[in-house]
Formats: C-alpha cells, structure tokens, sequence
C-alpha cells in the first residue's frame, strides 16, 4: 500500500501533518532494570512534555502506539494524558502500518528503535532527564546546531520543537 494511502487510512484529517509516531515500553517499578525503560510515571510525564510542545506548533501530530499492561490500562492512559487535537492513542492494527506511515519516530528505549532504522525512519530518543539513550547518537549542540543523521538524542524539552523541525526539514 503506498505510504499516502496509508498515510489517509490511518490518521485521515492528520495525514497531511508530520507524523510523529511514539512507541515505548514503560515498565512497573517492580521491573529488574528501570533505567533502561521508563517507569510509567516518566512514560506519561514524557508524553505529556511532547504534547505541551506540539499543542502550541502547527504541523505536527502525535501517533501514539500503545500496548496495554497490567500496570497502565489504555483507559488510564487517555485520563493521565493533557487533553489536546494534537495526538492520538493507537492500540489496534500492525505496528509496522503505522511505522512507515510515519515521519519520525520518538522514543525512550524500544526495539522499534531499531525497527525504524531499517526501514530509514529517523529517530528521534527523548529522555528529558538526560540520564539513558539505547543508541549513542547526537544531541543539539551549544550554539544550536545539529548534524545530520539517522537517530538524534533529546534531553531537554526545550530542544523538542528544534530537533522536530531539523529532521522533519
């Protein structure tokens, strides 16, 4: 299926924004390594730092993929999340769909990481805290500038909105 028809089928009004497809795997605090994963508070926190970002850019629209847990139902998820026109939950359908539907993926630590390399998506590993990216990779420099690349790191939300508009240019 071409990616415009895919593009329509799955985000219909949004298709013609830039796709930012969220993928994540937050784990319970029970989880034997949480630093590699985030907690869910910080998979909320995270999500609701990109959605305050993108409430006020026009352009951008937040596909958010999402398996349930038993620690985060998708129920409890929509009432955590800011309410805002700019993204959506997705639960149903095969994640590759949405992947090459997709203009960037941002996420923490996942295997999609490496799903969305292959398939020439860039990256984009946001981690406000600064304290894990899966894959070294380059972050908005001092004087602002960025190299181009396939995966970046954000650990900052005020480098959000600039590293979004650099890859998606």
């Amino acid at each position: 299926e071409p990616k415009d028809v895919l593009r329509d089928r799955l985000f219909r009004e949004n298709s013609q924004k830039h796709i930012l497809l969220h993928a994540s795997t937050p784990k319970g605090s029970e989880s034997f390594r949480p630093w590699v994963y985030e907690t869910i508070d910080e998979y909320v926190r995270n999500l609701n730092l990109i959605i305050s970002e993108l409430v006020s850019t026009e352009g951008y629209f937040l596909a958010i993929r999402f398996r349930e847990t038993n620690d985060l139902s998708e129920a409890d998820l929509r009432q955590l999340l800011l309410p805002a026109d700019c993204y959506e939950i997705y639960s149903n359908g095969t994640f590759d769909e949405y992947l090459l539907a997709s203009d960037v993926l941002i996420s923490y630590s996942s295997t999609t990481i490496e799903e969305a390399l292959q398939n020439r998506i860039p990256v984009l590993q946001f981690d406000p805290d600064g304290k894990y990216a899966h894959i070294s990779a380059p972050s908005i420099s001092s004087d602002g500038s960025l190299k181009l690349n396939s995966i970046y790191f954000c650990q900052s939300q005020f480098h959000l909105s600039p590293m979004l508009d650099f890859i998606c240019d």
